[in-house]
């Protein structure tokens, strides 16, 4: 269920006008854009990035953000297996956003690689933009967004 939360999470943030590239070039300067950053691709990298993940605590005292390999190719498999790329938070001089995050939390995280610690060194860590529930509903009709065994095309849907 965490992993078709995340992909459903992940489906709707790249319907977001932000997370879209502009179309033509000659958009490019009017468009804000922000580019999702695969967790395994992070190692190496350079600037800042903006990645979703979950947000796990894989030793105590230590926060991770784990990623859906998967996800960011031209498919999506159904192995629980996928769900292994992570890299440790370093949240020390994250800007403090209003919300309550808890592990297993889907979030996502503004920040850079350092080459020395191999951590991401958070600037902002937030929920994903909200969408509203008809075009939720109307992108991904089989969602149950009360997490009820209710039938699709239910009145309590």
């Amino acid at each position: 269920m965490l992993r078709e939360r995340f992909v459903t999470i992940h489906q709707r943030l790249l319907s977001n006008p932000l997370f879209q590239p502009p179309v033509l070039a000659s958009n490019i300067d009017q468009h804000t854009h922000y580019a999702l950053t695969p967790i395994e691709s992070l190692i190496g990298a350079t600037g800042t990035k903006y990645v979703l993940g979950i947000l796990t605590q894989l030793e105590e005292g230590r926060y991770f953000l784990e990623g859906n390999v998967a996800l960011f190719g031209n498919h999506v498999t159904n192995r629980r297996s996928d769900l292994k790329s992570h890299i440790e938070l370093d949240l020390s001089q994250a800007e403090k956003m209003i919300g309550l995050f808890t592990e297993n939390s889907v979030v996502l995280v503004e920040g850079e690689v350092s080459r020395d610690e191999q951590k991401f060194h958070v600037k902002a860590l937030a929920y994903p933009p909200s969408q509203p529930r008809p075009k939720a509903l109307a992108l991904h009709p089989q969602l149950n967004l009360a997490a009820r065994s209710v039938p699709v095309g239910h009145p309590g849907n």
